[in-house]
């Protein structure tokens, strides 16, 4: 019975050490087939491409900010700020998926299946990219801005596709959703240069 086992034990074995052997010198044989001069050209390329990419990417960037504020202000900088790093990395996905010989009909199929199953599940997420979208464009408040939103009263900080940011007067962060500001009547006592302030004077 000993002997039995012992034969099946080494038998096991030698199986699964010739499992790996040949796993291992298909592995092997696959790196070889990579390294190419035709395959080191386009790595290469690709690199140089990239790299272009993002030299220009931050050349925009730069070329932004040094814009004065007397031309424009923080709040569209930042919008422009943030509409160049999205196309930048779009680019540079779609770049780099064109790469790995990826279809990107595909993917647009796949991402509108998708994307009906996440909006079921992050209703609350795509609700305040969508209304980020009509807070930056509709331009009723800006970095700087003191408003009231829901009781909150705060100095505008960051204005981004989900949120609001704004530090109250006692210096606490607080996050604003942007479904919440749409939502919601916004007081901006900074919209006009001037307002009128009523006190109550008792006598």
């Amino acid at each position: 019975m000993e002997e039995k086992m012992s034969e099946i034990s080494d038998a096991a074995i030698s199986a699964a050490e010739e499992t790996i052997i040949t796993q291992t010198s298909t592995f092997i044989h696959w790196v070889k087939s990579l390294l190419t001069w035709e395959n080191l050209f386009k790595v290469i390329g690709a690199v140089i491409i990239l790299l272009a990419m993002w030299i220009v990417y931050k050349i925009i960037l730069r070329s932004i900010k040094k814009v004065p504020l007397e031309k424009t202000n923080e709040h569209k900088q930042q919008i422009a700020v943030k509409f160049v790093k999205y196309i930048f990395y779009i680019s540079v996905v779609v770049y780099v998926l064109g790469l790995f010989g990826v279809k990107l009909s595909a993917i647009w199929g796949a991402a509108g299946i998708a994307g009906v199953a996440i909006g079921f599940a992050a209703q609350t997420s795509v609700s305040n990219v969508i209304s980020g979208l009509f807070v930056l464009t509709e331009r009723s408040l800006k970095v700087g801005d003191t408003i009231i939103v829901n009781g909150i009263t705060g100095v505008v900080d960051t204005i981004s596709l989900l949120s609001v940011r704004v530090h109250t007067f006692d210096n606490q962060m607080v996050r604003i959703p942007n479904s919440t500001i749409i939502n919601s009547n916004l007081t901006n006592n900074s919209y006009h240069d001037k307002r009128r302030i009523t006190l109550g004077v008792s006598i």
